[in-house]
């Protein structure tokens, strides 16, 4: 889908609250069933193996091992595209 806002719909409020209505909760459910696989996670997980650490599958793991492991986010790596 490919699709501009005008900046008055912004400006107004328009587009959060037709956001809000029509996507809100779908977008909301989507970005939950692909945590795991979301850039953020890929990007997590890169970081953990370029400080020598085998990641897990689950995002949420790969948190806890970056805290766990005294990594400062500032320090990894950005993810190549």
């Amino acid at each position: 889908m490919d699709f501009g806002v005008p900046a008055a719909a912004v400006d107004s409020g328009d587009d959060a609250r037709c956001y809000d209505h029509y996507w809100g909760q779908v977008d909301g459910k989507w970005q939950v069933a692909h945590d795991d696989v979301s850039e953020t996670a890929q990007w997590l997980a890169n970081c953990l193996r370029s400080n020598g650490i085998t990641p897990k599958e689950k995002k949420a793991d790969n948190e806890e091992l970056i805290k766990a492991n005294g990594i400062d986010l500032k320090d990894c790596p950005v993810l190549e595209e």
